[in-house]
C-alpha cells in the first residue's frame, strides 16, 4: 500500500482502519474480500521488485507477473458481485483498473473505467453526503473518515476519467459543473479523523450550504498534494482538449485566446502551490520519509509536461498537428524553446527519482513521459537547431546526459509496467534513425539488437496519415481507447515508431533490425510467463468473461418486474440534477434511500449485502430517510466493515 496509495488519487483507503479490519476478520471473510485482493496483488509487484532479484538479473516479466492469481480472483468477486453497489467494489475496480494497465491487459482497464463511473453515479458520490459536513454520522451514515473516503474515490474516478478521456468528449463522462464536492483534506486529517473545510474544484469557492462561520481564514492549509494535482489534473484535460480542436481556435498569441487562458491558469497554479510542494533536495527527502515522493515526482512531471502538451502546437511537425495560422517568429521560438526546457526539466526530475529506487517511478504515465521527454529533446536538436550549426551541436552535448537517464529510467520501470518495455525500445530506435546513437556513448545503444518492424509499415504509416479527426487520429498512440483497440505487441510499438523523428533507414540496416527482432521473438517465446501489451489482447479477460456470465444469467433469470424498483424508485425521482446533496437525490417519502446511500449496509453470513438483486423491492426500505440503529443493529461503519 506504500507504494500505490501515494500516487494519483489511489489514497482513499484509510490504513488504520483496513488494518484493524483485517485483525478482526475471519479466514473466510477475507477469502471473498476483493478489495483485499488486488490491494495484495498490487503490493506483490513491489515484494517481487524489492526482494526476489528478478529486476536486476533483467527479468522484468516476472516481477510484472507477481500477484497476477490475486487480481484474477479480485475481478471475479467483483464482477460476480456488481449488484452490491458499495464504495469498497468502486475502489476495488479503481486498483484493477491501474493493475490492468500495468501489465498490459489496456482492454480491461479501458471497460472498467466505465464500470467505476457507472459505480459512482450510482453512489452519487459527486455530491456530498449530506450537509453535516463537520459532523459524525456514523449511528445513521456514514463516519468522518467514511466521508472523506468518498470524496476521494470520487475524485480517483475524475482523475481516471480524465486521462482516459484524453480531452475527447464522446470518452467522458465527468464534467465538472456536476461535482460538488469539497476536495480532499490533506494526509494528517485524514489518518486522524480530523473533519475539515477545503475548497472545490475551482480555486477560492466552497460548498454553497456552509455557513459563513465554518469557513476557515486559510482553507487552503487543510489541503494537500491531492487536492493540488486535481486542479492539474482539470488545466491538463482542459489542454488536451483545445490541442484537439485546434481548427476552432483563435490565434494563440491574442491575449483573448484559450491558450493564453490556459497557460495562466497554469502560471497561477503553481503560483499557488505551497513551499512543501515545491521541488528541492530537501522536499525530496521529506516527502520520501512520508512515503509520498513518488506522489511529489508524478505532481511535478505532471505539470511541466502539461506545459509540453499546451505549447506543442509550435512543433506540429513532430506531433502531425493541422496548424492554419503562421506563427510569430518570436512567439513560435518562445513556445519551442520553453517546451524544450521542460522537457530537460522532467529528465532531471526523473533522473533524480531513480536515484531513490525503482518504486519512486510507480506511476504507469511516467514511462510516457521519460519517452516524450526524449522525443522533444532530439526533435530540438536535430530538426528546430540542426546538427550542422554550431549551437545544435553544442545542445546535443548538453542533452545527452538527459537522454541517456531517461533510457535508464525507461528500462529500469519495464518491471513495474508493461508499457516501459515499448518505449524502451522505441526510444533506442530513436536514437539510432536520429543518427545518433554513436554519438550517445550510451549502454543502451546496440545496433544490432535494436527491435524493428518493417520499414515498410513504417513509411505506409507515415504517407497515410488520414487528416480525419477519428478517435484514432486525436488521441496520443499510447492513449488506452488506442491500446484497448490494439491485436497486438506491433500496436503500441507501432504506434510509437511513427511518432519518432527520423526517416526510415536503409533496407542493409532493416534487414539487421529483422535479424534482432527475430531473436527478441524467440527470447520472448523462451518465457510463457511473460505479459506483454499484445499478448494480453489475443487472450480471455477473466474479469470480463465472469462480467458476460452474470449477465447472461440475469438475463435469463431475471424479470422486468424484478428490475422496476431500481429504475423507477431510486433513478427516476426528478432530482438526480438537481439535488445538492446525494441524500437529497432521491424521493425519499416514497422508498427511503436505497441501501448503498446510507452509509452502512446489512451484510449476511455469505458477506452478501442484503437488499440487492434478490431483495430488491419496496418493503425492503422504510419510509424514513433511513434506517434507525435498532434496524441496523448487524451493521457497523463502512469504513471498517467494508474496506
Amino acid at each position: 500500500m506504500d507504494n500505490i496509495h501515494p500516487l494519483r488519487c489511489y489514497a482513499f483507503i484509510h490504513r488504520p482502519l483496513f488494518m484493524e479490519r483485517l485483525d478482526d476478520d475471519t479466514s473466510e471473510s477475507q477469502a471473498n474480500n476483493a478489495l483485499l485482493h488486488i490491494v495484495c496483488a498490487l503490493g506483490a509487484k513491489f515484494y517481487a521488485l524489492q526482494n526476489s532479484g528478478h529486476a536486476e538479473r533483467g527479468e522484468y516479466s516476472n516481477v510484472l507477473s507477481a500477484g497476477t492469481e490475486w487480481a484474477k480472483r479480485a475481478a471475479s468477486l467483483l464482477f460476480s458481485n456488481l449488484d452490491n453497489v458499495s464504495v469498497e467494489n468502486l475502489m476495488t475496480a479503481i486498483l484493477l483498473h491501474d493493475h490492468e494497465i500495468r501489465v498490459g491487459k489496456h482492454a480491461s482497464a479501458f471497460v472498467l473505467t466505465g464500470v467505476c463511473a457507472r459505480l459512482a453515479h450510482a453512489l452519487r458520490l459527486n455530491l456530498e453526503y449530506s450537509t453535516d459536513i463537520l459532523e459524525d454520522e456514523s449511528l445513521n451514515g456514514p463516519s468522518i473518515p467514511s466521508k472523506e473516503s468518498r470524496r476521494r474515490v470520487m475524485w480517483s474516478c475524475y482523475v481516471q476519467d480524465a486521462l482516459t478521456g484524453s480531452g475527447t468528449d464522446q470518452l467522458t463522462m465527468f464534467h465538472e459543473g456536476d461535482i460538488k464536492i469539497q476536495l480532499p483534506t490533506h494526509e494528517r486529517n485524514f489518518l486522524f479523523q480530523v473533519p475539515c473545510v477545503t475548497e472545490l474544484l475551482q480555486p477560492g469557492q466552497f460548498l454553497k450550504f456552509l455557513p459563513l462561520d465554518t469557513i476557515p481564514p486559510r482553507p487552503v492549509e487543510n489541503m494537500g498534494l491531492l487536492a493540488f494535482y486535481i486542479r492539474l489534473i482539470r488545466i491538463r484535460k482542459r489542454v488536451l482538449r483545445y490541442v484537439k480542436r485546434l481548427d476552432a481556435a483563435e490565434e494563440p498569441w491574442f491575449p483573448t485566446s484559450e491558450f493564453t487562458a490556459i497557460d495562466v491558469s497554469l502560471r497561477d497554479w503553481s503560483l499557488s502551490l505551497p513551499a512543501s510542494l515545491q521541488l528541492n533536495r530537501t522536499a525530496f527527502y521529506l516527502r520520501k520519509e512520508s512515503l509520498q515522493l513518488g506522489a511529489l515526482i508524478l505532481l511535478q512531471c505532471t505539470y511541466h509536461w502539461t506545459i509540453c502538451d499546451l505549447y506543442r502546437i509550435s512543433t506540429p511537425q513532430l506531433y502531425r498537428l493541422q496548424i492554419r495560422w503562421q506563427y510569430p517568429r518570436e512567439f513560435q521560438d518562445h513556445l519551442q524553446t520553453t517546451m524544450f526546457q521542460r522537457a530537460q526539466d522532467c529528465a532531471s526530475i526523473l533522473r533524480d527519482a531513480l536515484n531513490h529506487g525503482t518504486k519512486i517511478l510507480a506511476d504507469t504515465w511516467l514511462p510516457s513521459v521519460a519517452f516524450d521527454s526524449n522525443r522533444v529533446m532530439l526533435h530540438y536538436v536535430t530538426r528546430i537547431l540542426g546538427l550542422q550549426t554550431e549551437q545544435g551541436k553544442a545542445v546535443l552535448k548538453e542533452i545527452m546526459p538527459h537522454v541517456n537517464s531517461n533510457l535508464d529510467c525507461l528500462e529500469a520501470m519495464q518491471s513495474i509496467t508493461s508499457m516501459a518495455g515499448p518505449f524502451y525500445q522505441a526510444a533506442r530506435k530513436m536514437l539510432i534513425e536520429s543518427d545518433l546513437g554513436s554519438l550517445s556513448f550510451s549502454r543502451h545503444i546496440v545496433p544490432d539488437q535494436v527491435d524493428d518492424d518493417s520499414d515498410s509499415a513504417s513509411k505506409s504509416s507515415r504517407e497515410g496519415s488520414s487528416n480525419h479527426n477519428t478517435f484514432d487520429t486525436v488521441l496520443q498512440p499510447t492513449s488506452i481507447f488506442r491500446l484497448a483497440r490494439g491485436t497486438g505487441a506491433e500496436t503500441a510499438t507501432g504506434a510509437l515508431r511513427n511518432e519518432t523523428l527520423g526517416p526510415p533507414r536503409s533496407s542493409a540496416s532493416a534487414a539487421t533490425s529483422q535479424q534482432a527482432s527475430d531473436l527478441h521473438v524467440q527470447r520472448q517465446n523462451q518465457q510463457p510467463n511473460s505479459r506483454t501489451i499484445g499478448q494480453t489482447q489475443n487472450e480471455p479477460m477473466e474479469g470480463l468473461e465472469v462480467l458476460h456470465a452474470a449477465a447472461t444469467v440475469a438475463s435469463t433469470n431475471t424479470s422486468t418486474d424484478d428490475l422496476q424498483p431500481f429504475f423507477t424508485s431510486w433513478f427516476d425521482t426528478g432530482t438526480w440534477h438537481d439535488a445538492e446533496t446525494a441524500r437529497a437525490t432521491y424521493d425519499q417519502s416514497a422508498y427511503g434511500l436505497p441501501p448503498w446511500m446510507t452509509g452502512l449496509e446489512v451484510t449476511d453470513g455469505s458477506n452478501n449485502v442484503a437488499g440487492g438483486a434478490e431483495g430488491m423491492t419496496t418493503e425492503n426500505f422504510t419510509t424514513d430517510q433511513t434506517r434507525s440503529s435498532e434496524q441496523w443493529r448487524f451493521s457497523t461503519d463502512f469504513l471498517s466493515t467494508n474496506l
